[in-house]
């Protein structure tokens, strides 16, 4: 028995139109790729990339206009180094096709339940682990170190997880030989997961998170002699971290209508600092950037279905926003 999938339908059955399925295993061959979803869509009618980033560009609107959704809640910027070199986007993904679903995306025409987004929306789903056998993968390559684990948390009541953890091979190469020459020191990590908890008469729960961390360092020269370059004399480096987590229950009646509620948070930090040197090897501060969001998050839908050809859903979201930023740059 095989599936059939028609990837002109979207998941979301509220949006007519401007949305389109990204089928994840599909995805996971496509040529030059990089297991980055971002780069995936870029072959959808519309949508430009960048060679240098994942930032995307819908119908000419910048990358910073996208929005990154998943499990129904808007997610910080879900990609390593971002909004560095481009606003948007970074240089490669954090989430993994061993954990995505299949997932939405959105180039315009959205529906009423996607607010705060003007090019486009990136729809994603994590995927049930495998609730019978347990299944591991351990890949290495230019990436890094990838490990992804699923199986049964309790046969008995058909819990599942499913994990993926991966360390930049850059990182590794710095931990092996601290005087090796990069360039700088390229520094990434990141973590996804869901546990789902399926119950008799209370419905469905499920755990589930995503995280990342990245940090660089220049190359610098302290030799003035060695200088060749304007920049040269400038010792920068940056830290960025980010995480969205939440506890989502999905309950279904007998009169095919169903209730789905997720209590989340989000959190992004970027701390990066340079400090400029003259010939006497005589440091003076440039820059110093502290910034830092946070997000509470309450989304409830009730879905129904009439019939065949009338469907209601209603539902409210609240977003409490906590922010901090601290930016000091010499003139």
């Amino acid at each position: 028995i095989r599936p059939q999938i028609n990837k002109e339908q979207p998941l979301n059955k509220m949006a007519v139109t401007g949305a389109r399925m990204l089928c994840v295993e599909e995805a996971s061959r496509y040529a030059g790729g990089l297991d980055d979803p971002a780069r995936l869509v870029s072959s959808f009618a519309g949508v430009a990339a960048n060679l240098s980033s994942n930032g995307i560009s819908i119908h000419g609107n910048t990358p910073h206009l996208l929005q990154w959704r998943m499990e129904d809640v808007e997610i910080p910027n879900p990609n390593h180094f971002a909004d560095i070199s481009i606003l948007g986007g970074g240089v490669l993904s954090s989430l993994s096709s061993q954990v995505l679903g299949n997932s939405d995306f959105f180039t315009g025409a959205f529906p009423a339940e996607y607010g705060n987004a003007v090019s486009g929306v990136f729809d994603m789903k994590l995927r049930n682990g495998n609730n019978r056998k347990m299944e591991n993968t351990l890949q290495a390559g230019i990436l890094g170190l990838d490990i992804a684990s699923e199986g049964p948390l309790s046969k008995k009541h058909q819990a599942s997880y499913i994990f993926n953890y991966r360390y930049s091979t850059t990182g590794l190469l710095n931990r092996i030989y601290p005087g090796l020459d990069m360039g700088g020191t390229l520094d990434y990590q990141d973590l996804n997961f869901k546990l789902n908890f399926p119950t008799r008469k209370a419905g469905t729960f499920s755990v589930w998170g995503t995280s990342l961390i990245d940090k660089y360092e220049g190359d610098f020269e302290d030799n003035p002699q060695e200088w060749e370059h304007t920049r040269d004399n400038f010792k920068s480096e940056a830290k960025q971290y980010m995480a969205a987590g939440g506890v989502t229950h999905r309950y279904f009646f007998n009169n095919d209508a169903s209730l789905k509620t997720t209590i989340a948070a989000t959190y992004s930090q970027l701390d990066g600092g340079a400090t400029l040197f003259n010939h006497s090897m005589e440091s003076t501060p440039y820059m110093d950037l502290d910034s830092k969001y946070t997000n509470l998050i309450f989304t409830t839908t009730f879905n129904r279905k009439f019939s065949n050809r009338f469907t209601n859903k209603t539902g409210f979201t609240y977003n409490a926003m906590f922010y901090q930023m601290k930016l000091a740059i010499a003139p």
